[in-house]
């Protein structure tokens, strides 16, 4: 992929996300990963965690991945490309507040905001399915879900308490 492709790749995903970065990741993974093979799986989800991880937009693991492949200057142009769909959406918004109530234009939302769970559920179950083979990876999905969601510890608690946990146990394995 050269600089202009992963420009143009970054740049139309994010028009299409509606502010969800999450809802990103079955199309770049479908695109990165499965067809390109510019990146393997681990390097993906390595640049999504570092994104989650890293303060800011919820699409910052973009940068992570436009420095996988091309350095600096990828990552300061997914920067960009993240940023312009925000101000192009801006004369929408205007357009948005006047017509809101309609009852069409709030079912289109809801069915868009449907569409944006069922891409990040079907993203998740793919990733999960190339992800969670063997005993190690499993006991850490399911610590990870109950401090997420039982625990209600919140998100960067359970990755960092995930990260500790399989070091922890890929370390007890090994010995």
């Amino acid at each position: 992929m050269n600089f202009g492709q992963l420009v143009i790749v970054v740049l139309t995903y994010n028009l299409l996300a509606f502010g969800n970065g999450s809802a990103l990741l079955a199309l770049l993974q479908h695109r990165l990963v499965q067809d390109a093979g510019i990146l393997n799986l681990d390097q993906f989800l390595y640049a999504y965690a570092l994104g989650r991880i890293t303060p800011g937009q919820n699409n910052l693991y973009l940068a992570s991945i436009g420095y996988m492949i091309h350095g600096w200057l990828g990552a300061l142009a997914a920067v960009i490309c993240m940023q312009v769909p925000g101000y192009l959406v801006l004369p929408v918004l205007k357009v948005y507040e006047r017509i809101r109530h309609d009852r069409s234009v709030q079912g289109f939302v809801r069915g868009l905001t449907a569409a944006s769970v069922g891409i990040m559920f079907a993203v998740g179950f793919n990733i999960g399915r190339e992800a969670l083979i063997g005993l190690v990876p499993w006991i850490v999905f399911l610590a990870t879900l109950a401090l997420v969601f039982l625990a209600r510890r919140g998100l960067l608690v359970g990755m960092v308490g995930a990260a500790a946990l399989g070091l922890v146990l890929k370390l007890g394995l090994a010995l």
